[in-house]
């Protein structure tokens, strides 16, 4: 039987560090996912030395972008960017700073699901919606639900210890800054629930 045409992308920094090495060794890598025909690249334009600090150099996907927009091997080829992306206009804006083909949103959705609603409301045109915050009913939903996946793939007590760190990141759209105090001392499945009932009222308590 004939394999099933899959498109396949890759994801790389622009580099594990700002040498000259590193740099040439990018675009190695690069031109050989091309010709490889992989349909896409995600490029982070921050070195692997830098992880996560520092500002995502935004001008190095613009000038990538223009260094193959003539390239005949890039008829189906995709440039996609990724870094510094916090909400649904940086999407837009790194989209008009660099002239790449699409976003990835990584740890701008951490915390915010919501970015991907907020972005397909800017393609319409509905900046009211794009601009408009999750409500504390939709937060609830959104957070007992991801609290029920974790336990379901890795346990209450694991799950417990990571969704600390994700309820901090919800925290942010809540006016009550004693929220992520509250999802700080979550120890149980029990305890996630408290809080939600105490910070994100509903109609009725949360069912065990």
């Amino acid at each position: 039987a004939t394999p099933p045409d899959i498109p396949c992308t890759v994801k790389l920094r622009r580099g594990t560090d700002d040498s000259p090495q590193a740099a040439a060794r990018f675009y190695q890598i690069f031109e050989a996912a091309i010709d490889l025909g992989y349909s896409a690249a995600t490029v982070h334009p921050r070195t692997v030395e830098q992880k996560y600090l520092g500002p995502s150099r935004w001008a190095f996907l613009a000038d990538l972008v223009r260094r193959y927009a003539a390239d005949p091997r890039c008829a189906h080829w995709s440039i996609l960017g990724s870094g510094d992306i916090r909400s649904a206009h940086d999407i837009f804006e790194m989209i008009r700073q660099t002239g790449v083909q699409g976003v990835s949103v990584a740890r701008g959705c951490i915390g915010n699901p919501w970015i991907f609603t907020q972005a397909r409301a800017l393609l319409r045109g509905d900046h009211e919606a794009a601009n408009r915050s999750p409500t504390l009913e939709q937060q609830r939903a959104v957070l007992l639900e991801h609290f029920q996946l974790a336990v379901k793939f890795h346990g209450e007590h694991r799950a417990s210890m990571t969704m600390r760190k994700f309820g901090i990141k919800f925290a942010r759209h809540h006016p009550d800054a004693d929220v992520a105090r509250a999802f700080i001392a979550v120890e149980n499945l029990d305890d996630w629930r408290s809080a939600l009932d105490r910070f994100y009222p509903a109609a009725e308590p949360i069912a065990a």
